[in-house]
């Protein structure tokens, strides 16, 4: 009985919170800004040749200005032949410029370093980011831009695989969801003036309002820099803002299931450190979806099957209601037939993340680092 009345208030609430972030992603309203502020895009890499050109041409193809954009991209102590990559291209393109971070760490992490000497050296007004294994459309800087009127200091987008006719396997389309899904959760928080969450590889945001927030080297070590800083800067004078109608970075990376698990279990344990909200909603999502998976298991009365039904409409309705809407921002419509399998999907992959993070002394893997 004591069972059955958790996951009956579990699953109430968990419907709740996703009909109020569906709410927030309502709130969401685009203001133009048709002014032309100086743009630079800043890219932080550790060993990514595989991907690096295909990121290098699409930043160096903007509609933006050339006069108002030029490229930095940081390399992170690569060892496979990203730097030259790199050095070639900073010959061919004036608007490029390339540098290598180096040395002991001092409580950050690589690519908090790499993104902090960057941003010294840019000098651009906007700092629009993303990473080696993103391509950014032609019309990005432009696009990103328009998004900053007077009061916003950051601005957040999608990042998504590519769409189904560039080999979207079962996997690939849960992973795509999961992507879809955790982004339009952070575009809800947004709206409500809450932002908890952003993915960097389709992030920008002022210098000005960077630097008010003590910039990457004053957040300490992060497993997801991107997320604290947008968090600081949301808790500032400066508003964040979420792009749903704007570009959708396109992610170059193959789908792995070691990737997706060590990628998940690092921004668990940023979710952990994080603001008291965040961890309260983490929270509650392992609850509902420990308490959905013990009634499944335990099974034994005609009122637990009832209410294990009625659990899984609700969390499965919660999951719909934000994919669509996530679907309709990134106008990526195919990826909601996943949901019959993404539910399950999330549930069981939300319950095993949980379990490894709440263990003691649990650290982080990131391009052959350990933090």
């Amino acid at each position: 009985m004591f069972l059955s009345a958790l996951l009956f208030f579990s699953a109430t609430f968990y419907f709740a919170i996703g009909v109020f972030l569906w709410g927030g992603t309502l709130r969401l309203r685009r203001r133009r800004f048709r002014g032309r502020p100086r743009v630079t895009a800043l890219v932080a890499v550790r060993n990514e040749v595989q991907y690096i050109r295909s990121c290098l041409n699409a930043l160096l193809r903007q509609t933006y200005p050339r006069e108002l954009y030029d490229v930095i991209v940081v390399d992170d102590g690569s060892q496979d032949g990203t730097w030259e990559v790199l050095q070639y291209y900073a010959g061919k393109y004036p608007n490029l410029k390339v540098m290598r971070s180096w040395g002991p760490l001092e409580g950050m992490t690589g690519k908090q370093r790499a993104l902090a000497l960057g941003i010294r050296a840019s000098s651009g007004d906007l700092i629009i980011s993303t990473d080696a294994d993103g391509v950014v459309p032609p019309t990005w800087a432009e696009e990103v831009s328009e998004y900053f009127s007077e009061d916003v200091g950051m601005v957040v987008g999608y990042a998504l695989p590519p769409r189904a006719g560039k080999g979207l396997g079962v996997f690939r389309a849960l992973e795509t969801a999961d992507l879809l899904f955790l982004q339009t959760v952070a575009a809800g928080c947004v709206g409500w003036g809450r932002p908890l969450s952003a993915i960097g590889k389709n992030i920008a945001y002022r210098r000005e309002a960077y630097r008010q927030v003590g910039g990457f080297e004053g957040m300490g070590l992060q497993p997801n820099e991107d997320m604290a800083l947008a968090q600081r800067i949301g808790s500032s004078s400066w508003r964040v803002t979420f792009m749903r109608d704007g570009p959708v970075v396109e992610l170059q990376r193959p789908s792995s299931l070691k990737r997706f698990w060590s990628q998940r279990v690092r921004w668990a344990l940023a979710g952990v450190l994080s603001t008291p909200l965040l961890l309260g909603l983490s929270f509650l999502a392992f609850c509902t979806h420990l308490l959905l998976a013990l009634s499944v298991v335990v099974w034994g009365s005609y009122l637990l099957g009832m209410l294990a039904m009625y659990s899984c409409i609700l969390v499965g309705a919660a999951h719909l209601l934000l994919l669509a809407q996530g679907g309709t921002f990134s106008r990526r419509y195919e990826v909601v037939w996943a949901l019959p399998l993404f539910s399950p999907f999330f549930v069981l992959y939300t319950l095993a993340v949980g379990l490894v993070v709440i263990t003691p002394g649990r650290r982080v893997r990131w391009r052959g680092r350990e933090y």
